[in-house]
């Protein structure tokens, strides 16, 4: 008998209070939705600007990593060609050697062109291009040559202005001079 006593108290309870016209608020007042919308603001903005320098380093690292490659990518085609030169009497003034094609075997051309309105160094075959190379600096691509010893250096600019140097020594193996057949 208690228990539909409580129950009846609540059920009139109830009713009572939909009788009265009791004003509950249930929303945000515009004050509170300005207030979450500053704050959010600030906070997005401090976030995303975090975001983006993270971002930023990524990509100047990956582009870092990336001309150095090259550089070297460049460097390991070129020592393949020197290996198998078999003139390198004007390499070191004219930038032109002859060598057996790896693709064929046959003797041709070789030669490299660095041009300095756009920073690129060219290493063509017959006047075809074979690979480029962006970003050399002035003067970033010397040949020096001791009998049948090469040495190649190239300088690349990287993205923040430093000058990373790469070089490699190659002995020609075919010319008439070659001891290390």
């Amino acid at each position: 008998m208690e228990k539909e006593e409580s129950t009846l108290w609540q059920v009139l309870l109830v009713i009572k209070m939909n009788n009265r016209k009791i004003n509950i608020n249930r929303g945000f007042t515009i004050l509170e939705v300005i207030l979450t919308i500053i704050v959010l603001t600030v906070v997005l903005t401090i976030s995303s600007s975090i975001i983006i320098q993270t971002f930023n380093i990524f990509e100047d690292s990956t582009e870092r990593l990336t001309r150095n490659r090259l550089a070297e990518i460049m460097l390991t085609d070129i020592a393949q060609y020197l290996r198998a030169a078999t003139e390198t009497d004007s390499l070191k003034d004219n930038k032109i050697f002859k060598a057996y094609s790896p693709a064929g075997g046959t003797e041709k051309n070789y030669s490299f062109e660095y041009r300095e309105a756009d920073n690129k160094l060219l290493f063509k075959e017959e006047g075809n291009l074979l690979r480029k190379l962006d970003y050399v600096s002035e003067n970033g691509f010397v040949i020096d040559t001791d009998g049948d010893m090469i040495e190649i250096f190239i300088t690349i600019n990287n993205e923040a202005g430093n000058k990373v140097k790469k070089s490699l020594k190659v002995y020609a193996r075919n010319t008439n001079n070659s001891e290390n057949n």
